[in-house]
């Protein structure tokens, strides 16, 4: 966390506060990622697998998927490999999981 010392007017000037306002600000940083790179050599479907957390920050996660590549660049090339768009699949996985609630019985 970093803390700012402002003065006085720097402060209400920043922030546009009234007379007798006071805010705290706290940033948030992510400083270190997990990121997994993980092959199945499936005959049928082989799949090369890179998971990096996501949560709201676009430019950490560009970074992130590019340190992969890197780092994988001796054994693949980026440019082999097709990007698996994962929203038919999760839009396909709720509406099973929607059908399933509803055809719930129950067994005496």
């Amino acid at each position: 966390m970093q803390v700012k010392n402002l003065k006085g007017d720097e402060v209400q000037f920043a922030l546009k506060l009234k007379k007798n306002e006071y805010a705290v600000i706290y940033e948030r940083r992510v400083i270190e990622s997990v990121c997994i790179a993980r092959w199945n050599s499936d005959a049928a479907h082989p799949l090369l697998e890179l998971r990096v957390e996501l949560a709201g920050r676009l430019p950490r996660f560009k970074v992130d998927i590019n340190a992969i590549w890197s780092r994988l660049m001796s054994a693949f090339q980026q440019e082999d490999f097709d990007l698996w768009d994962l929203r038919k699949v999760l839009q396909k996985m709720l509406r099973e999981c929607e059908n399933q609630a509803g055809d719930t019985r129950s067994v005496s």
